[in-house]
């Protein structure tokens, strides 16, 4: 009887291992298959939103006279109190996308912020004229905001808004904007960035501050180099202090790792895909890229490490985040940081893991700026 119920419980233990074992596996062929439909997606639209309404101003202002400079407005929206216009920056043989934002019925001054945002793949600053009043505040009910990226009204950049500033945010090569999927795209980005501080720099008669994140901030170095980004007002958020190589170097072997595990690793994202011919610059597709295979191919062998920068104006603020790998080695081996570089306990995404300090961080960076004003 004994060896009878030894035998049924081994059986039962094999078939639970066997089920678990057929539950893991269907697992791994259902996410193999979605994975699939993500590498296979193209479209020959690009994707509503911003690059959408960047091609269609393409397509508005190429058909008209060339000014040798102008900043052309594409399209104006409003949405929970924050007005928002794309512009096309034309310099030359270069039209580079920019968003403007500030708050609805605020007096258009002189004060203004550069925004760079992070990427590969990321998305300037504006406000979502899908995200009305009544969606925010339905979604707010059902718990569900922070999935849609939560209220303008509690986002960092709100504080500057707030503040009587215009945030001017570069749709630089290689946001999710617009790609041409070249080696060393990031030089095109850094050109982007440099003729849009430039333009605003024309505009109000000095350089202006900027709010950089993650790429941006690199992006920012090489466009206007280390000894001019030092003389500006500056809000750095998380830069890798060691350089892109770096990261690089670090994604790649958790990558390899992720592999060897049978595990997946990356993120994927929608690009809207350009075709060079000349000067000239042609839509093609959009489909969904990689961003660490991406990511390589665009940074090429630029560095532009950021733990020699030193700012020089008062308000210059390099913020970055125990928990994010990017930084994990620089603060391993650097335990006396000086006084503008301020650590958090957070993760890569400060926002996420540290709102409230964000925003107070947003908030005293303006003021900072109108102080400095005198």
């Amino acid at each position: 009887m004994i060896v009878i119920v030894s035998i049924l419980a081994l059986c039962g233990i094999v078939a639970s291992g066997w089920s678990y074992f057929e539950n893991e596996k269907a697992a791994a062929d259902e996410r193999a298959r979605l994975l699939q439909i993500v590498r296979d997606y193209r479209s020959d639209d690009p994707a509503m939103g911003l690059p959408f309404d960047w091609l269609n101003c393409l397509k508005r202002f190429q058909s008209g006279p060339v000014a040798p400079r102008e900043k052309f407005p594409c399209e104006t929206w409003v949405a929970q109190g924050v007005t928002s216009t794309l512009f096309a920056l034309r310099i030359g043989d270069d039209s580079v996308p920019v968003v403007e934002s500030r708050l609805s019925g605020a007096t258009v001054d002189k004060r203004l912020v550069v925004d760079i945002v992070g990427g590969p793949g990321g998305t300037p600053f504006h406000s979502n004229p899908a995200m009305t009043d009544e969606v925010v505040k339905v979604h707010r009910q059902r718990g569900m905001l922070k999935m849609l990226g939560g209220a303008m009204e509690d986002s960092p950049a709100y504080q500057v808004l707030q503040r009587g500033y215009t945030i001017a945010s570069v749709g630089y090569w290689g946001t999710n904007i617009r790609t041409v999927q070249e080696p060393n795209e990031i030089k095109l980005a850094m050109r982007d960035v440099r003729l849009a501080i430039d333009y605003y720099r024309d505009e109000l008669g000095r350089d202006p501050p900027l709010i950089t994140f993650s790429l941006g901030n690199h992006l920012a170095l090489g466009a206007i180099g280390k000894e001019r980004l030092e003389g500006m007002n500056f809000l750095s958020l998380v830069p890798v202090m060691d350089g892109l190589q770096h990261h690089l170097a670090r994604a790649k072997l958790e990558n390899a790792k992720a592999k060897a595990s049978g595990d997946f690793f990356g993120e994927w994202k929608r690009f809207s895909i350009y075709k060079r011919s000349g000067s000239q610059v042609t839509f093609d597709h959009s489909r969904n890229l990689e961003l660490s295979n991406f990511g390589s191919r665009f940074f090429g062998q630029v560095d532009l490490p950021w733990h020699d920068v030193t700012p020089t104006c008062r308000c210059s603020k390099i913020v970055l985040g125990t928990k994010d790998p990017r930084t994990a080695d620089y603060l391993a081996v650097n335990n006396k940081l000086p006084s503008f570089v301020k650590v958090w306990e957070s993760d890569h995404d400060l926002n996420q893991g540290a709102p409230d300090q964000t925003r107070e961080l947003f908030g005293d960076y303006a003021d900072c700026l109108i102080a400095a004003e005198g």
